[in-house]
Protein backbone atom coordinates (compact mmCIF):
# COMPACT_ATOMS: atom_id res chain seq x y z
CA UNK A 1 0.00 0.00 0.00
CA UNK A 2 1.47 3.56 -0.99
CA UNK A 3 1.13 6.10 1.27
CA UNK A 4 1.74 10.29 -0.48
CA UNK A 5 3.38 12.67 0.94
CA UNK A 6 0.34 14.79 1.70
CA UNK A 7 -0.68 11.78 4.00
CA UNK A 8 3.21 11.77 5.48
CA UNK A 9 3.00 15.10 6.35
CA UNK A 10 -0.23 15.33 7.76
CA UNK A 11 0.66 12.64 10.88
CA UNK A 12 3.65 14.32 11.16
CA UNK A 13 2.42 17.73 11.54
CA UNK A 14 -0.37 15.76 13.78
CA UNK A 15 1.90 13.77 16.37
CA UNK A 16 4.95 16.02 16.24
CA UNK A 17 3.43 18.91 18.76
CA UNK A 18 2.77 15.92 21.04
CA UNK A 19 6.07 14.86 20.80
CA UNK A 20 7.83 17.96 21.40
CA UNK A 21 5.57 19.01 24.79
CA UNK A 22 6.69 15.38 25.88
CA UNK A 23 9.85 15.67 25.26
CA UNK A 24 10.06 19.42 27.16
CA UNK A 25 8.12 18.24 30.35
CA UNK A 26 10.75 15.20 30.59
CA UNK A 27 13.83 18.05 30.50
CA UNK A 28 12.18 20.03 32.99
CA UNK A 29 11.73 17.26 35.09
CA UNK A 30 15.24 16.26 34.88
CA UNK A 31 16.26 19.62 35.74
CA UNK A 32 14.66 19.43 38.86
CA UNK A 33 15.86 16.39 40.06
CA UNK A 34 19.72 17.83 39.58
CA UNK A 35 18.45 20.19 41.32
CA UNK A 36 17.61 18.33 44.28
CA UNK A 37 20.83 15.95 43.65
CA UNK A 38 22.97 19.57 44.20
CA UNK A 39 21.09 20.61 46.89
CA UNK A 40 21.61 17.58 48.86
CA UNK A 41 25.25 17.01 48.11
CA UNK A 42 26.81 21.02 47.94
CA UNK A 43 27.48 21.22 51.70
CA UNK A 44 30.28 18.62 50.98
CA UNK A 45 32.17 20.67 48.97
CA UNK A 46 30.67 23.69 48.06
CA UNK A 47 33.26 25.42 46.17
CA UNK A 48 32.93 23.02 43.28
CA UNK A 49 29.25 23.43 42.95
CA UNK A 50 28.98 27.23 42.50
CA UNK A 51 29.39 26.45 38.69
CA UNK A 52 27.12 23.83 38.62
CA UNK A 53 24.63 25.68 39.94
CA UNK A 54 25.08 28.71 38.06
CA UNK A 55 25.14 26.11 34.77
CA UNK A 56 21.93 24.71 36.19
CA UNK A 57 19.87 28.12 36.63
CA UNK A 58 21.20 28.97 33.12
CA UNK A 59 19.46 26.14 31.89
CA UNK A 60 16.42 26.43 33.88
CA UNK A 61 15.54 30.18 32.27
CA UNK A 62 16.13 28.17 29.12
CA UNK A 63 12.60 26.03 29.71
CA UNK A 64 11.27 28.66 31.78
CA UNK A 65 11.35 26.70 35.18
CA UNK A 66 11.08 29.99 37.40
CA UNK A 67 11.58 28.26 40.80
CA UNK A 68 14.47 25.90 39.86
CA UNK A 69 16.27 29.30 38.39
CA UNK A 70 15.83 31.26 41.36
CA UNK A 71 16.45 28.45 43.98
CA UNK A 72 20.00 27.71 42.00
CA UNK A 73 20.53 31.48 42.98
CA UNK A 74 19.70 30.94 46.51
CA UNK A 75 22.24 27.63 46.61
CA UNK A 76 24.91 29.30 44.55
CA UNK A 77 24.90 32.32 47.81
CA UNK A 78 25.12 29.47 49.87
CA UNK A 79 28.44 28.04 48.39
CA UNK A 80 29.85 31.54 48.50
CA UNK A 81 28.86 31.61 52.29
CA UNK A 82 30.83 28.19 53.13
CA UNK A 83 33.73 29.45 51.37
CA UNK A 84 34.08 32.78 53.13
CA UNK A 85 33.35 34.63 50.20
CA UNK A 86 30.61 37.56 52.05
CA UNK A 87 30.29 39.90 48.99
CA UNK A 88 29.11 37.28 46.76
CA UNK A 89 27.00 35.80 49.34
CA UNK A 90 25.24 39.51 49.96
CA UNK A 91 24.69 39.75 46.22
CA UNK A 92 23.24 36.07 45.22
CA UNK A 93 21.04 36.32 48.30
CA UNK A 94 19.26 39.67 47.62
CA UNK A 95 18.88 38.66 43.87
CA UNK A 96 17.30 35.72 45.02
CA UNK A 97 15.35 37.49 47.49
CA UNK A 98 14.27 39.37 45.00
CA UNK A 99 12.98 36.84 42.19
CA UNK A 100 11.92 35.02 44.61
CA UNK A 101 9.56 38.20 45.58
CA UNK A 102 8.51 38.61 41.78
CA UNK A 103 7.69 34.94 41.17
CA UNK A 104 6.07 34.74 44.44
CA UNK A 105 7.89 31.68 46.19
CA UNK A 106 7.43 32.30 49.79
CA UNK A 107 10.04 29.42 50.65
CA UNK A 108 12.88 30.46 48.79
CA UNK A 109 11.58 34.16 49.63
CA UNK A 110 12.50 33.17 53.69
CA UNK A 111 15.34 31.09 53.30
CA UNK A 112 17.23 34.07 50.95
CA UNK A 113 16.26 36.69 53.74
CA UNK A 114 17.85 33.93 56.47
CA UNK A 115 21.04 33.58 54.89
CA UNK A 116 21.53 37.41 54.03
CA UNK A 117 20.74 37.54 57.78
CA UNK A 118 23.36 35.10 58.55
CA UNK A 119 25.53 37.55 56.43
CA UNK A 120 25.27 40.17 57.89
CA UNK A 121 25.67 38.91 61.32
CA UNK A 122 29.34 37.53 60.40
CA UNK A 123 30.15 41.10 59.57
CA UNK A 124 28.83 42.29 63.08
CA UNK A 125 25.32 43.81 61.91
CA UNK A 126 23.22 41.74 64.51
CA UNK A 127 20.42 44.16 64.92
CA UNK A 128 19.89 44.25 61.05
CA UNK A 129 20.27 40.07 60.84
CA UNK A 130 17.90 39.69 63.87
CA UNK A 131 15.23 41.88 62.38
CA UNK A 132 15.74 40.50 58.93
CA UNK A 133 15.07 36.74 60.63
CA UNK A 134 12.45 37.73 62.15
CA UNK A 135 10.46 39.06 59.03
CA UNK A 136 11.88 35.68 57.26
CA UNK A 137 10.01 33.18 59.84
CA UNK A 138 6.77 35.12 58.84
CA UNK A 139 7.17 33.70 55.13
CA UNK A 140 6.19 30.16 55.25
CA UNK A 141 3.16 28.34 55.03
CA UNK A 142 2.28 27.15 58.84
CA UNK A 143 2.31 23.37 57.91
CA UNK A 144 5.93 23.95 56.04
CA UNK A 145 7.74 22.60 59.44
CA UNK A 146 10.93 21.64 57.37
CA UNK A 147 11.64 25.54 56.20
CA UNK A 148 10.60 27.04 59.73
CA UNK A 149 13.05 24.41 61.27
CA UNK A 150 16.12 25.36 58.81
CA UNK A 151 15.22 29.55 59.83
CA UNK A 152 15.10 28.55 63.41
CA UNK A 153 18.80 26.87 63.00
CA UNK A 154 19.83 29.89 61.48
CA UNK A 155 18.94 31.99 64.26
CA UNK A 156 20.40 29.54 66.49
CA UNK A 157 23.72 30.25 64.56
CA UNK A 158 23.10 34.03 64.56
CA UNK A 159 22.26 34.05 68.73
CA UNK A 160 25.82 32.43 69.00
CA UNK A 161 27.52 34.96 66.75
CA UNK A 162 25.63 37.64 68.99
CA UNK A 163 26.63 35.56 72.35
CA UNK A 164 23.14 36.02 73.27
CA UNK A 165 22.57 32.95 75.41
CA UNK A 166 18.58 33.13 75.44
CA UNK A 167 18.23 33.31 72.15
CA UNK A 168 20.35 30.55 71.39
CA UNK A 169 18.19 28.10 73.63
CA UNK A 170 14.94 29.19 72.43
CA UNK A 171 16.41 29.26 68.22
CA UNK A 172 17.60 25.70 69.32
CA UNK A 173 14.36 24.86 70.57
CA UNK A 174 12.37 25.65 68.02
CA UNK A 175 14.58 24.44 65.39
CA UNK A 176 14.29 21.07 67.07
CA UNK A 177 10.62 20.95 67.58
CA UNK A 178 10.09 22.09 64.00
CA UNK A 179 12.11 19.09 62.72
CA UNK A 180 10.62 16.63 64.61
CA UNK A 181 7.43 17.85 63.00
CA UNK A 182 8.76 17.77 59.59
CA UNK A 183 10.45 14.51 59.72
CA UNK A 184 12.82 15.51 57.49
CA UNK A 185 15.73 13.55 58.57
CA UNK A 186 18.43 16.22 57.70
CA UNK A 187 16.96 18.40 59.11
CA UNK A 188 16.39 16.78 62.32
CA UNK A 189 19.63 15.94 62.14
CA UNK A 190 21.42 19.36 62.43
CA UNK A 191 18.39 20.59 65.07
CA UNK A 192 19.96 17.84 67.26
CA UNK A 193 23.71 19.30 66.66
CA UNK A 194 22.63 22.39 67.52
CA UNK A 195 20.80 21.61 70.87
CA UNK A 196 23.98 19.72 71.66
CA UNK A 197 26.12 22.93 71.15
CA UNK A 198 23.14 24.55 73.81
CA UNK A 199 23.28 21.73 76.16
CA UNK A 200 27.13 21.99 76.31
CA UNK A 201 27.46 25.22 76.75
CA UNK A 202 25.22 24.89 79.55
CA UNK A 203 27.03 22.37 81.26
CA UNK A 204 25.09 19.44 80.33
CA UNK A 205 27.91 17.48 78.80
CA UNK A 206 26.14 14.33 79.15
CA UNK A 207 23.04 15.38 77.47
CA UNK A 208 24.93 17.00 74.84
CA UNK A 209 26.30 13.51 73.77
CA UNK A 210 22.97 12.16 73.54
CA UNK A 211 21.71 14.40 70.90
CA UNK A 212 24.95 14.16 68.88
CA UNK A 213 24.05 10.24 68.97
CA UNK A 214 20.93 10.75 67.80
CA UNK A 215 22.32 12.63 64.91
CA UNK A 216 24.75 9.80 63.69
CA UNK A 217 21.91 7.73 63.84
CA UNK A 218 19.56 9.18 61.56
CA UNK A 219 22.15 8.92 58.59
CA UNK A 220 25.32 7.45 57.50
CA UNK A 221 27.70 10.35 57.80
CA UNK A 222 30.94 8.60 56.19
CA UNK A 223 30.31 11.21 53.16
CA UNK A 224 29.01 13.99 54.65
CA UNK A 225 31.70 16.40 55.11
CA UNK A 226 29.89 19.00 56.45
CA UNK A 227 27.71 16.78 59.12
CA UNK A 228 31.36 15.02 59.95
CA UNK A 229 33.00 17.96 60.86
CA UNK A 230 29.84 19.55 63.27
CA UNK A 231 29.51 16.63 64.71
CA UNK A 232 33.59 15.47 65.70
CA UNK A 233 34.01 19.26 66.62
CA UNK A 234 30.74 19.40 69.01
CA UNK A 235 32.48 16.17 70.67
CA UNK A 236 35.60 18.00 70.86
CA UNK A 237 34.08 20.54 72.34
CA UNK A 238 32.20 18.20 74.89
CA UNK A 239 35.57 16.53 75.69
CA UNK A 240 37.73 19.74 76.58
CA UNK A 241 35.51 20.95 78.89
CA UNK A 242 35.44 17.36 80.31
CA UNK A 243 39.02 18.08 80.73
CA UNK A 244 39.64 14.84 78.76
CA UNK A 245 42.32 16.25 76.13
CA UNK A 246 43.21 13.30 74.18
CA UNK A 247 39.94 12.72 73.03
CA UNK A 248 39.12 16.35 72.21
CA UNK A 249 41.86 16.23 70.19
CA UNK A 250 41.07 12.87 68.35
CA UNK A 251 37.76 14.60 67.55
CA UNK A 252 39.03 18.17 66.59
CA UNK A 253 41.29 16.45 63.83
CA UNK A 254 38.71 14.12 62.30
CA UNK A 255 36.78 17.74 62.35
CA UNK A 256 39.64 19.28 60.48
CA UNK A 257 39.63 16.70 58.21
CA UNK A 258 36.42 17.27 56.94
CA UNK A 259 37.08 21.06 57.26
CA UNK A 260 39.56 20.74 54.75
CA UNK A 261 37.24 18.92 51.93
CA UNK A 262 34.96 21.73 52.75
CA UNK A 263 36.72 24.57 52.22
CA UNK A 264 35.18 27.08 54.79
CA UNK A 265 38.62 28.96 56.06
CA UNK A 266 36.74 30.90 58.97
CA UNK A 267 35.36 26.83 60.01
CA UNK A 268 39.10 25.71 59.80
CA UNK A 269 40.43 28.67 62.06
CA UNK A 270 37.90 28.01 64.70
CA UNK A 271 39.00 24.50 65.09
CA UNK A 272 42.33 25.02 65.33
CA UNK A 273 42.02 27.71 68.02
CA UNK A 274 40.20 24.67 69.72
CA UNK A 275 43.40 22.72 68.90
CA UNK A 276 45.86 24.90 70.34
CA UNK A 277 43.57 25.44 73.25
CA UNK A 278 43.71 21.42 73.99
CA UNK A 279 47.50 21.49 72.81
CA UNK A 280 48.22 23.88 75.42
CA UNK A 281 46.38 22.15 78.44
CA UNK A 282 48.25 19.10 77.20
CA UNK A 283 51.15 20.77 77.42
CA UNK A 284 52.07 19.76 73.75
CA UNK A 285 54.23 22.59 72.94
CA UNK A 286 55.46 21.15 69.56
CA UNK A 287 51.79 20.81 68.06
CA UNK A 288 50.67 23.70 69.76
CA UNK A 289 52.93 25.50 67.48
CA UNK A 290 51.66 23.70 64.36
CA UNK A 291 48.45 24.56 65.30
CA UNK A 292 49.45 28.49 66.07
CA UNK A 293 51.02 28.82 62.48
CA UNK A 294 48.50 27.14 60.53
CA UNK A 295 45.80 29.65 62.80
CA UNK A 296 47.50 32.63 61.96
CA UNK A 297 47.92 31.70 58.15
CA UNK A 298 43.96 31.23 58.50
CA UNK A 299 43.04 35.01 59.53
CA UNK A 300 45.70 36.51 57.63
CA UNK A 301 43.87 35.11 54.27
CA UNK A 302 40.76 35.77 55.93
CA UNK A 303 42.23 39.58 56.36
CA UNK A 304 43.52 39.56 53.19
CA UNK A 305 41.58 41.47 49.99
CA UNK A 306 40.38 39.04 47.61
CA UNK A 307 41.12 40.58 44.47
CA UNK A 308 39.36 38.05 42.30
CA UNK A 309 36.78 37.64 43.93
CA UNK A 310 35.92 41.54 44.30
CA UNK A 311 36.18 41.55 40.32
CA UNK A 312 34.10 38.91 39.69
CA UNK A 313 31.56 40.30 42.09
CA UNK A 314 32.22 43.78 40.18
CA UNK A 315 31.63 41.70 36.58
CA UNK A 316 28.22 40.43 37.61
CA UNK A 317 27.49 43.87 39.17
CA UNK A 318 28.26 45.65 35.86
CA UNK A 319 26.53 42.86 33.81
CA UNK A 320 23.12 43.31 36.13
CA UNK A 321 23.58 46.76 35.54
CA UNK A 322 24.02 46.41 31.53
CA UNK A 323 20.98 44.38 31.10
CA UNK A 324 18.57 46.45 32.94
CA UNK A 325 19.53 49.56 30.92
CA UNK A 326 18.54 47.81 28.03
CA UNK A 327 15.73 46.92 29.06
CA UNK A 328 14.60 50.03 29.95
CA UNK A 329 16.16 51.51 26.88
CA UNK A 330 12.54 50.96 24.97
CA UNK A 331 10.67 52.67 27.89
CA UNK A 332 12.43 55.86 27.79
CA UNK A 333 13.29 56.14 24.47
CA UNK A 334 10.41 58.66 23.53
CA UNK A 335 11.11 60.10 26.77
CA UNK A 336 14.85 60.48 26.03
CA UNK A 337 13.68 62.32 22.40
CA UNK A 338 11.68 64.83 24.21
CA UNK A 339 14.01 65.30 26.72
CA UNK A 340 16.72 66.19 24.15
CA UNK A 341 14.32 68.91 21.98
CA UNK A 342 13.37 70.93 25.08
CA UNK A 343 16.97 70.76 26.21
CA UNK A 344 17.94 72.46 22.05
CA UNK A 345 15.67 74.58 23.05
CA UNK A 346 16.99 75.69 26.33
CA UNK A 347 20.56 76.10 25.26
CA UNK A 348 18.72 77.84 21.85
CA UNK A 349 17.81 80.79 25.04
CA UNK A 350 20.16 80.56 26.99
CA UNK A 351 23.59 80.00 24.73
CA UNK A 352 24.73 83.87 25.48
CA UNK A 353 24.66 83.27 29.22
CA UNK A 354 26.14 80.32 28.84
CA UNK A 355 28.84 81.73 26.64
CA UNK A 356 29.67 83.80 29.57
CA UNK A 357 30.23 81.82 32.08
CA UNK A 358 31.74 79.26 30.28
CA UNK A 359 35.58 80.21 30.75
CA UNK A 360 34.70 81.32 34.68
CA UNK A 361 32.92 77.59 35.39
CA UNK A 362 35.89 75.94 33.17
CA UNK A 363 38.53 77.23 35.78
CA UNK A 364 36.41 76.60 38.98
CA UNK A 365 35.55 72.79 37.89
CA UNK A 366 39.06 72.20 37.46
CA UNK A 367 40.52 73.09 40.40
CA UNK A 368 37.38 71.07 42.42
CA UNK A 369 38.70 67.66 40.62
CA UNK A 370 42.26 68.85 41.93
CA UNK A 371 40.99 69.10 45.75
CA UNK A 372 38.93 66.25 44.98
CA UNK A 373 41.42 64.12 43.79
CA UNK A 374 43.84 65.21 46.69
CA UNK A 375 41.22 64.44 49.46
CA UNK A 376 40.52 61.43 47.78
CA UNK A 377 44.24 60.66 47.87
CA UNK A 378 44.59 61.68 51.78
CA UNK A 379 41.17 59.70 52.71
CA UNK A 380 42.68 56.10 50.85
CA UNK A 381 45.93 57.04 52.88
CA UNK A 382 44.41 57.66 56.28
CA UNK A 383 41.82 54.11 55.46
CA UNK A 384 44.80 52.09 55.10
CA UNK A 385 46.60 53.33 57.70
CA UNK A 386 43.87 52.64 59.98
CA UNK A 387 42.82 49.65 58.79
CA UNK A 388 46.40 48.37 59.29
CA UNK A 389 46.09 49.40 62.70
CA UNK A 390 42.64 47.76 63.45
CA UNK A 391 44.22 44.41 61.85
CA UNK A 392 47.21 44.87 64.48
CA UNK A 393 45.43 45.08 67.70
CA UNK A 394 43.02 42.89 66.28
CA UNK A 395 46.18 39.89 66.13
CA UNK A 396 47.68 41.28 69.22
CA UNK A 397 43.68 40.49 71.32
CA UNK A 398 44.01 37.63 69.48
CA UNK A 399 47.12 36.19 70.20
CA UNK A 400 46.84 37.85 74.53
CA UNK A 401 50.15 39.60 74.05
CA UNK A 402 50.65 42.11 76.49
CA UNK A 403 51.44 44.88 74.02
CA UNK A 404 47.57 45.03 73.12
CA UNK A 405 46.16 47.30 75.83
CA UNK A 406 48.97 50.09 75.02
CA UNK A 407 48.48 49.59 71.65
CA UNK A 408 44.57 50.10 71.96
CA UNK A 409 45.56 53.16 74.12
CA UNK A 410 47.17 54.54 71.74
CA UNK A 411 44.75 54.13 68.41
CA UNK A 412 41.76 55.06 71.05
CA UNK A 413 42.75 57.16 73.75
CA UNK A 414 38.98 58.81 74.08
CA UNK A 415 37.61 55.78 74.92
CA UNK A 416 40.16 54.80 77.49
CA UNK A 417 40.11 58.20 79.31
CA UNK A 418 36.18 57.98 79.20
CA UNK A 419 36.44 54.09 80.95
CA UNK A 420 39.16 55.85 83.39
CA UNK A 421 36.81 58.89 84.19
CA UNK A 422 33.69 57.28 84.91
CA UNK A 423 35.04 54.37 86.69
CA UNK A 424 38.90 55.24 88.19
CA UNK A 425 38.56 51.51 90.04
CA UNK A 426 39.25 49.77 86.57
CA UNK A 427 42.22 47.54 86.64
CA UNK A 428 44.60 46.61 84.00
CA UNK A 429 42.60 43.11 83.10
CA UNK A 430 38.96 45.15 83.67
CA UNK A 431 40.21 47.76 81.17
CA UNK A 432 41.70 44.82 78.87
CA UNK A 433 38.30 43.18 78.71
CA UNK A 434 36.35 46.36 77.79
CA UNK A 435 38.67 46.66 75.04
CA UNK A 436 37.86 43.36 73.68
CA UNK A 437 34.06 44.04 74.36
CA UNK A 438 34.95 47.74 72.51
CA UNK A 439 35.74 45.79 69.51
CA UNK A 440 32.64 43.58 69.51
CA UNK A 441 34.57 40.28 70.86
CA UNK A 442 31.63 38.17 72.73
CA UNK A 443 32.26 36.52 76.01
CA UNK A 444 32.88 33.03 74.33
CA UNK A 445 35.84 34.55 71.94
CA UNK A 446 37.25 36.12 74.95
CA UNK A 447 37.40 33.65 77.11
CA UNK A 448 38.87 31.85 73.94
CA UNK A 449 41.74 34.29 73.25
CA UNK A 450 42.55 35.07 76.84
CA UNK A 451 42.55 31.09 77.80
CA UNK A 452 40.03 31.70 80.31
CA UNK A 453 36.44 30.22 81.23
CA UNK A 454 33.64 31.77 79.83
CA UNK A 455 32.23 32.08 83.73
CA UNK A 456 35.74 34.15 84.58
CA UNK A 457 34.79 36.49 81.81
CA UNK A 458 31.23 36.68 82.83
CA UNK A 459 32.19 37.30 86.52
CA UNK A 460 34.59 39.91 85.01
CA UNK A 461 31.62 42.02 83.05
CA UNK A 462 29.43 41.37 86.15
CA UNK A 463 32.32 43.90 87.94
CA UNK A 464 32.93 45.95 85.48
CA UNK A 465 28.84 46.43 84.87
CA UNK A 466 29.11 47.46 88.73
CA UNK A 467 32.38 49.55 88.87
CA UNK A 468 30.51 51.56 85.42
CA UNK A 469 26.99 51.73 87.04
CA UNK A 470 25.56 50.24 83.87
CA UNK A 471 22.05 49.15 84.71
CA UNK A 472 21.91 45.01 83.94
CA UNK A 473 18.55 46.28 81.16
CA UNK A 474 21.65 47.48 79.24
CA UNK A 475 23.65 45.16 76.68
CA UNK A 476 26.97 46.01 78.34
CA UNK A 477 29.15 45.56 74.77
CA UNK A 478 26.70 47.93 73.04
CA UNK A 479 27.51 50.56 75.77
CA UNK A 480 30.92 50.40 75.47
CA UNK A 481 30.58 50.70 71.55
CA UNK A 482 28.91 54.02 71.51
CA UNK A 483 31.21 55.56 74.93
Amino acid sequence: MKISGCKILFFFLLFFPGMTKVYSQDHKELIKQELIEYAKDFSHNPSQYIEKFETLRRRAVEVNISDVATECLYYKAYCFYFTNKSDSTIIYSQKALEEATKYHNRKIKAKSMALLALAYSRRGFMNRAFNLLDSAVKEPDPDDHKTKAQLYAVGLQISMYADNADKEDQYSLQALHEAELSRDIPTLRMAYIGRSRIENYRGSSEQAKKHLKKAIALINTSKDNYLNAHINTGFGEIYFNEKKYDSAITYQLKALKSALVIGDKKFLADIYHALKASYKAKNDLENYKIADENSHALQDSLRTLNIEQHESVLTSLEKDLKDSHQKEKLNYRIITVIAILLLLVLVSVLIRYYKRLYILKRTTREKEEIIKKKQQEIYTLQSEFQKDSIDDILRYAREDQPIFLKKYRELYPDFLKKLETIAPGLTSDDLKCCAMMHLNFTAKEIAFYTYASIRTVENRKYRIRKKLNVESSIDLNEFLMNL
